[in-house]
């Protein structure tokens, strides 16, 4: 009995090399046939975002992801419908994600950096702006280097303003931070110039910044409660309670 067992187990561990190599043809033609189909809901997204149904190409740019999660054109592509739908905190994932399996895309690179400057987080753009000028010539991204000197000088010089209680300096500067196309996704900035109003008594200019912030930061609970203080502070109980 043990010398037919030996032998047996002899027979299957000569045959494990030619079993490896069969699995791996079997796994390799299936991951073929998983990025084929990739390619084909890309094509398909594609043609569905140039006739304006983005809902469309969005579902098939998601199952081209599905189908092969290393397809960096339908990370791409989606973050691109996503900004169309103006829903900016889902497309940079996908530019992240983009970045990370092709970081010579200079297209990608050059989204990512717009997004970091609208959201106020100058290091971040301008590292982006710095790689697409390292890959090329390009006129965008030169002049948004330009343009983020300016900001980090104004939202630097706001805060000490601030802080001498020049309310109204500091409301100059900021809006030419916060306003488009600048920076307007920055919660920080809003709130500095909320509290800027607030201290000159413009109580609904405070509340009207303070109000996208509970949108731009995930449970900005604080936000909330001096909402509800302006606004009791107003006469609007109502308001208040909610």
């Amino acid at each position: 009995m043990e010398k037919c067992f030996k032998k047996h187990a002899r027979k299957l561990l000569s045959q494990v090399p030619i079993i490896l190599v069969l699995l791996d043809l079997h796994f390799e033609g299936i991951e073929g046939v998983e990025k084929a189909e990739s390619q084909k809901h890309l094509s398909r997204g594609n043609q569905l975002l140039n006739a304006g149904q983005l809902a469309d190409a969005l579902t098939h740019f998601h199952t081209a992801i599905d189908k092969d999660d290393r397809n960096y054109q339908a990370y791409y592509m989606r973050a691109t419908v996503y900004l169309a739908m103006g829903k900016a905190r889902s497309a940079l994932p996908d530019l992240h994600q983009v970045v990370k399996l092709q970081p010579s895309f200079v297209q990608a690179r050059l989204q990512r950096g717009n997004l970091f400057l609208k959201m106020g987080k100058f290091n971040e753009a301008q590292t982006d702006y710095e790689v697409v000028l390292a890959h090329e010539d390009h006129l965008e991204a030169t002049a948004k280097v330009e343009e983020i000197r300016p900001l980090r000088r104004n939202v630097n010089h706001a805060s000490k303003l601030l802080e001498a209680k020049d309310f109204h300096g500091a409301i100059n500067l900021l809006n030419q931070v916060i306003e488009v196309p600048s920076c307007p996704w920055n919660a920080d900035y809003r709130e500095m110039r909320a509290l800027a109003f607030e201290h000159l008594g413009d109580l609904r200019r405070a509340i009207s910044d303070l109000k996208p912030t509970t949108i731009l930061k995930l449970d900005n609970t604080r936000a909330f409660l001096r909402m509800s203080i302006l606004w009791y502070n107003l006469g609007d109980v109502e308001q208040s309670l909610e």
